[in-house]
């Protein structure tokens, strides 16, 4: 099959089509990073300012249990509440979650935190102390 070149778009041109972008709008695309240490979720997480920002998403260790959508909606739900509301000693609007049918994830996002001094190490141990609760949970079940 033949090419039209009329329709092809250089690396150049591309490139030139998006010159200047983010002097326009103001922003940058945030820079997640991403954290595989735990079975009960895999996350990442990007530091926008003074705001946190987080996506969960299902390990292959929870979609071997029993009953992963009941993990996943019910149980992760519970846990990621009562851990953000500890950690973040904050409620919504502060502190703000969803479930995601399109991506079968959660994503979470914790604002005005520019107060902490280490901001990727708080977002750690919100993630360490997520992790700690539903072992627990997963344990007493």
């Amino acid at each position: 099959m033949m090419q039209d070149d009329k329709q092809f778009v250089s690396t150049e041109q591309a490139a030139a089509a998006f010159e200047g972008i983010d002097d326009e709008i103001g922003v940058e695309a945030p820079v997640f990073m991403a954290i595989t240490d735990y079975t009960t979720f895999r996350a990442e997480y990007a530091v926008l300012d003074d705001d946190l920002v987080f996506h969960f998403y299902a390990t292959d260790e929870v979609n071997k249990l029993p009953d992963p959508w009941r993990y996943w909606k019910t149980t992760f739900a519970r846990a990621l509440a009562k851990v953000a509301k500890d950690h973040f000693q904050a409620e919504y609007p502060r502190v703000k979650a969803a479930y995601t049918d399109e991506l079968a994830s959660w994503w979470l996002r914790a604002d005005r935190y520019g107060h902490v001094l280490d901001m990727d190490e708080f977002a750690k141990r919100f993630l360490s102390k997520l992790d700690q609760e539903l072992d627990a949970e997963l344990k007493s079940s």
